[in-house]
């Protein structure tokens, strides 16, 4: 056994049963592979787990679990999202969902619809599985998000104390943006 996995992040009512891991991404080293990534179902759409693969040098992520009804494409995009944030090729395997094989730009290399499929197969290149690729989002994270925001709101603020500041702290804001 190479990975011994408890999802961090349950799925509400469904799995209140379960004992919650412990928010760090499980990887192990494989000759052919590289550095291999686990995570389970509703823990790929969280970026701040899945982005540990980024420091942790992931290839390869493999990601199973069990979606149901109209869920089950939105999920497999969603997930395939992770792979271009970080740079990993996944492998998808799931029961009610989307199976397949997925390269690190996202580009689907193999995929089949699985509804309680016993066995799925499918012929994938392992030279398209063994590389990463350096994204800026892996780097940078959420930053440029953040400084957008922060931006919105210090120009919310000019414009709300010019409207309400007179002529003179008008040409005070204007001169200074002139400046800039």
């Amino acid at each position: 056994m190479v990975v011994n996995y408890n999802k961090t992040h349950l799925v509400p009512v469904l799995e209140n049963d379960f004992v919650k891991g412990d928010n760090k991404l499980q990887t192990f080293q494989s000759e052919v592979f590289g550095n291999i990534g686990a995570a389970i179902c509703y823990d790929f759409n969280f970026r701040i787990l899945i982005g540990q693969a980024s420091s942790k040098n992931v290839n390869l992520m493999l990601d199973s679990g069990n979606t149901w009804g109209i869920v089950a494409v939105p999920k497999a995009r969603i997930n395939i999202i992770r792979s271009i944030e970080n740079g990993f090729a996944t492998f998808r395997c799931y029961s009610y969902g989307i199976s397949g094989v997925w390269n690190q730009f996202g580009q689907p290399l193999h995929y089949a619809p699985t509804v309680n499929t016993p066995k799925t197969s499918f012929q994938v290149p392992i030279s398209m599985l063994k590389y990463r690729v350096k994204t800026v989002y892996s780097v940078f994270g959420e930053t440029l998000g953040w400084i957008c925001v922060g931006s919105i709101g210090v120009i919310t603020i000019l414009l709300v104390v010019m409207e309400i500041g007179g002529q003179k702290l008008r040409d005070k804001i204007n001169n200074w943006t002139e400046k800039l």
